[in-house]
């Protein structure tokens, strides 16, 4: 992996390999620049260099990251080596200080450059004024979207009382030249930060960094534990201490390598109507109130990049970003949960709807408690649907994971629907917003039953349908509020007894094209406590028993 200090020596990187696509002809911000990249995206085409938007003086950079080969460029297998040294090491801690330090050895030039420096002075703070955000390139995504949205700043926030700083990336729609809305959420770092704020009765100090090193942009998506810092990883993976500039506007300093700076303040007492937004499940996030950022000062480096990501329908360049995140971070769940060996969240469906776990069950029902505390880790608490199974394949493999769960299933026990729980900030299927259920399936020990690969001819004439796998059907039916009772109806088909597991889609044949469209179809759109029907549901010692077929 090349050491990336900034974007320009990224972009400078990029170009020479052959991976950087520099476009001269002006392209419109509203509409247009999400298409060339959704495009260039769908061909795994080169991260583009638009030199000339309308109505911008500034150059726009996107598709950063949007290919398995851009990620190897940006982080490589440098991040992966470490994190490997970092969890042997705690997997196997030496027993003595002087085997800590041979076997940590490697680890050491790292460790002493770990940490920020503030300086004075520096380069960022030439270049500064007072905010102008119709003149920035800031891009409109989708026709239905509330306005232009920042969609790749790095927000960066401190804890009102610790001191501990936090970075992120939050979309952030454009109000006018000075205010945009901050899309915090209360599980993630910066919205702890600005509860806290909210508390103690004052604003929260924001800075947005525009443009950065990869290394900065990769921490800040990563699903880090709260008190685990991002600066200070980036500056692990850079091998040297990150460079800050005192700003004489505000209490946070200025990253140096950044290409710009907004400085101000997210005001929790200040709430304004923010979207619609359209999201990486597919569909538009709606319209909500969320405390507004308010810019006192913008900080350039000469010559500044803007930079800006589509989200949408996967996979997008949010899809490879997390799947590198996951494969980099795979050996370290293990520790921090000894009874599992590995965890995949599926991008296919936006990531939270669907995720499975491979678990090493060594006690009854272990596999139950594991993904009760799966559901407690971080993140991981905005899984809607989680698999646990003792497979021995790769979890990568959804057909082979649900093949496998649904010759081992007893959903008398091994289906739990927990209702009334917190769901994802952008899962709209749960009754309200934030509100929803989730859903475990345990697939594990011995088979119990031989799984059906054919539609009989009976099934044939009376729906259309279609395997998904061996065990699970595919049928179309027709929009619920024309046959509300449809779902029950087949839950008790005698004709369905011998498919333990069926989908109710609306277009089979587009649900059916690929893996991927048939995940993103059903999970993206499906909420346990609401959408799942069953032959026969009973109550044994208070918890719901269902009998197949699952609907």
């Amino acid at each position: 992996m090349e050491r990336f200090l900034n974007l320009k020596e990224y972009l400078e990187f990029l170009k020479k390999e052959g991976e950087l696509a520099v476009i001269s002809e002006e392209v419109n911000p509203y509409l247009e620049i999400a298409e060339i990249q959704r495009r260039v995206i769908a061909q795994k085409g080169p991260a583009l260099l638009f030199t000339k938007v309308a109505g911008s003086p500034y150059p726009l950079a996107v598709n950063l990251f949007g290919t398995e080969k851009r990620i190897n460029i940006a982080f490589g297998d440098k991040c992966l080596r470490i994190i490997q040294q970092i969890a042997a090491l705690l997997k196997d801690p030496p027993l003595s200080f002087k085997a800590h330090l041979k076997k940590g050895f490697s680890l050491l030039p790292r460790l002493i450059s770990l940490g920020s420096k503030v300086k004075s002075r520096g380069k960022i703070v030439l270049n500064s004024e007072e905010p102008s955000f119709s003149t920035y390139p800031i891009t409109t995504s989708w026709p239905e979207d509330g306005g232009p949205f920042i969609t790749l700043g790095l927000v960066h926030t401190e804890h009102p009382l610790t001191g501990a700083p936090n970075l992120g990336i939050y979309r952030m729609q454009v109000f006018n030249n000075s205010e945009t809305g901050m899309h915090f959420q209360l599980g993630k770092g910066g919205g702890y930060h600005l509860f806290f704020a909210k508390e103690h009765g004052t604003v929260l100090p924001t800075n947005v960094i525009i443009g950065g090193p990869p290394a900065l942009f990769f921490f800040s998506i990563a699903p880090l534990p709260e008190n685990v810092f991002e600066f200070l990883l980036a500056s692990f993976l850079l091998g040297k201490k990150l460079k800050f500039v005192h700003n004489p506007f505000g209490s946070l300093p200025l990253f140096e390598e950044a290409e710009f700076v907004l400085s101000g303040y997210t005001d929790p007492f200040t709430l304004r109507k923010e979207g619609p937004f359209g999201d990486h499940y597919g569909c538009y996030s709606l319209v909500h109130k969320y405390p507004v950022f308010k810019c006192k000062r913008v900080f350039k480096a000469e010559s500044p990049i803007w930079t800006a990501t589509v989200v949408g329908k996967p996979p997008q360049e949010d899809f490879y970003l997390g799947n590198y995140i996951q494969e980099l971070f795979s050996p370290i769940f293990p520790l921090i949960m000894p009874s599992v060996k590995d965890i995949w969240a599926f991008g296919e469906t936006g990531f939270h709807p669907l995720a499975a776990v491979q678990i090493k069950e060594r006690t009854y029902k272990e596999a139950l408690t594991t993904a009760f505390r799966v559901l407690g880790e971080g993140q991981l608490a905005l899984t809607k649907v989680l698999l646990v199974v003792d497979i021995k394949e790769d979890l990568r493999n959804f057909k082979a994971v649900l093949r496998h769960i649904l010759e081992r299933a007893d959903f008398r026990e091994d289906l739990y629907i927990i209702s009334n729980l917190a769901l994802d900030t952008l899962d709209y299927t749960g009754p309200s917003l934030h509100k929803g259920s989730k859903m475990i399936l345990v697939g594990c020990g011995k088979k119990v039953r031989k799984l059906p690969q054919r539609v009989s001819p009976f099934l044939q004439e009376k729906y259309l349908c279609k395997p998904f796998v061996s065990g699970c059907l595919v049928v179309e039916g027709k929009p619920y509020s024309k046959d509300k009772e449809f779902c029950k109806k087949i839950a008790k088909d005698p004709l369905l007894l011998d498919w333990p597991l069926i989908f109710v889609v609306d277009n089979l044949e587009k649900s059916l094209k690929t893996s991927m469209s048939f995940m993103w179809s059903v999970f993206t759109r499906f909420e346990p406590a609401s959408d799942i029907y069953a032959s026969l549901v009973s109550v044994h010692r208070n918890r719901l028993c269902f009998k197949e077929p699952i609907v």
